[in-house]
């Protein structure tokens, strides 16, 4: 017997209404985020219970008092109507038990409490997509029940206000579900793994890690701030600094590499050292490694623009080497520039003389592009040559740290097994 259960908390009249009000479109709430989990629990046997909003006609059941029901249409969520009907990608299958409330939480006003006793289930976990209120609430209580529950990690598409928002904080779900566990499950996405250009530092994806984080992923970011240090060759650091940062990461959790700017033509070189499988590359404003045969890090003519600056064989920092007009566009933060640049190195010209190894084969797995802008657009159409899914997210070369949630939501998309943003 199975004591867990997999609860689906949406319908498609309420994706449909998510998604007018953002960019998202009810499809895009249903999957992949939502389906995964529902087919995978499907898949191995573990009890699928959607639950869905309906009321008697003429909605009996809601007191004037109710701020949330009591201001729909009496023919809303009735059952019967469409409206209350199973988004079609999480429709549940035939012999599985629906159940259907009237409140927001998932346990109020239904049977799903005497299901789960029924089915001896004492572990639940949570799908739901739609929305921040039905997930916290159905999860509180559930806990009260002393239920064991496990969140899947979605985004919570909800008109809130500010101070909404921060008063849902304040009673996340996070504080009484643990996060799923994705290494259990071959449908979640893997482990993010942020590498930052050898130029500037950790700090420039620092932002969009926090905002993975929050969405429910893992992530990494690891330091190649002290590659620079001794003679070179320096790649072989990069490739090790990863590798040593994964440590603690169990061998066989797959990972995906994002790379920005010249980090990119290490990918190549820091996958043939990895122990763990990877799942995805993703360019991000990044210079692209060749397809076979050592990769220059600096064209003769950047070399050549370089060399002047180079003191005792050492250049200045990067932002360093641009005029004020060049540097002031990529930051919108006082406190963020002065993070980035006072963490940056100061790199030996040496390291932009080097040549990466880049073992054939290296892209045989999915390989995708997000550019930001110039001067990345040629390598951007290079990617989209290479058959990549190649996606565009208007900004400057530091854009992650401007727009940290959109470049995130954007990781996420090439993320998929579609790359589809």
């Amino acid at each position: 017997m199975n004591d867990t259960a997999d609860i689906t908390l949406s319908q498609a009249s309420v994706l449909a209404r998510l998604s007018k009000s953002g960019p998202a479109t009810a499809s895009d709430l249903a999957a992949p985020e939502g389906v995964r989990p529902v087919a995978a629990a499907q898949e191995t046997g573990i009890p699928v219970i959607p639950v869905c909003i309906a009321f008697r006609p003429g909605h009996p059941k809601v007191h004037p008092r109710n701020k949330v029901f009591a201001a729909l249409p009496k023919d809303a969520f009735v059952h019967g109507v469409p409206s209350v009907e199973f988004h079609p990608a999480l429709a549940p299958e035939p012999g599985e038990v629906t159940v259907f409330k009237n409140r927001i939480n998932a346990f109020a006003g239904s049977d799903l409490e005497q299901i789960l006793a029924a089915g001896h289930v004492d572990h639940l976990v949570l799908a739901g997509i739609a929305t921040g209120g039905v997930v916290l609430s159905t999860v509180c209580l559930a806990a009260d029940l002393d239920h064991r529950l496990t969140r899947i990690g979605t985004q919570s598409h909800t008109t809130w206000s500010p101070a909404r928002c921060e008063a849902a904080v304040l009673l996340s779900a996070d504080a009484v579900a643990s996060p799923v566990d994705r290494r259990q499950d071959r449908h979640m996405q893997p482990i993010f793994v942020l590498v930052h250009s050898p130029s500037v530092g950790p700090s420039t994806w620092q932002p969009v890690a926090e905002q993975l984080t929050a969405a429910g992923y893992t992530v990494r970011v690891p330091s190649l701030l002290h590659i620079g240090a001794g003679a070179p060759p320096f790649w072989p650091r990069v490739a090790d600094a990863v590798r040593d940062d994964l440590r603690q990461v169990p061998v066989g959790n797959p990972v995906t590499l994002v790379a920005h700017s010249n980090a990119g033509l290490f990918l190549p070189a820091i996958r043939a050292g990895l122990d763990h499988p990877v799942a995805g590359s993703i360019f991000v404003d990044a210079a692209l490694p060749a397809r076979t045969g050592p990769t220059p890090v600096a064209s003769p003519e950047f070399q050549e623009f370089l060399r002047p600056m180079a003191v005792n064989g050492r250049l200045p920092r990067w932002t360093d080497w641009w005029d004020e007009a060049d540097v002031a566009p990529m930051f919108s933060d006082p406190t963020v520039r002065q993070t980035v640049v006072e963490e940056q190195p100061s790199l030996p010209l040496s390291y932009y003389e080097q040549h990466i190894p880049v073992p054939e084969g290296w892209d045989d797995h999915p390989c995708s592009y997000l550019l930001f802008g110039p001067p990345y657009e040629d390598c951007s159409a290079e990617a989209h040559e290479r058959g990549w899914p190649v996606a565009h997210l208007p900004g400057a070369h530091l854009h992650q740290i401007v727009d940290p949630a959109g470049t995130a939501r954007h990781l996420v998309a090439l993320a998929s097994p579609t790359g589809a943003v």
